[in-house]
């Protein structure tokens, strides 16, 4: 499905392309490094990379206020979900996003992720909301067969 690049000389690092996401022009670039190869196949490393771009393209969506946070309960945890809706809540407080601005799609960038060990993804992502840009930083653990998202933020 994704076609890896990889560098001879770096045997944890990969990148690949991935098309078609949100309407990305050119798909979104993704670079990840493991820092111990034998702790995920690329395979599920490229997986593990695509959950975060996804996570942080909806979270963005739960903070501005255009999805519940409970949506997101089967892949973040309850604080995560609690701070995004702390978030949405100052932004329609603050009043700093436009009528237009609160229905634009995000549209993901890229994402450079790190595998720490077998049970640890850490990742920061940028995209952008019309024309705005904005980075987000993301860490996903493995709870029993299901990666979760522990922290989430954007800036």
């Amino acid at each position: 499905m994704y076609e890896f690049k990889q560098n001879p000389e770096e045997e944890g690092e990969f990148s690949f392309i991935l098309p078609g996401c949100y309407g990305a022009p050119g798909g979104v670039r993704i670079r990840v490094n493991r820092l111990v190869p034998s702790d995920l196949s690329m395979r599920e490393s490229a997986d593990v990379a695509v959950k975060a771009c996804q996570l942080v393209c909806l979270a963005s969506d739960v903070a501005r206020g255009r999805l519940s946070g409970r949506s997101l309960d089967r892949n973040v945890t309850e604080k995560g979900i609690d701070r995004l809706e702390f978030m949405a809540g100052l932004l329609r407080l603050s009043h700093k996003d436009s009528a237009l601005h609160g229905h634009l799609p995000p549209v993901p960038l890229y994402l450079y992720g790190t595998v720490l060990n077998s049970d640890l993804f850490d990742a920061c992502a940028g995209l952008t909301i019309g024309k705005e840009i904005y980075q987000s930083s993301i860490v996903l653990r493995r709870w029993g067969s299901r990666w979760m998202c522990t922290f989430l933020d954007f800036g």
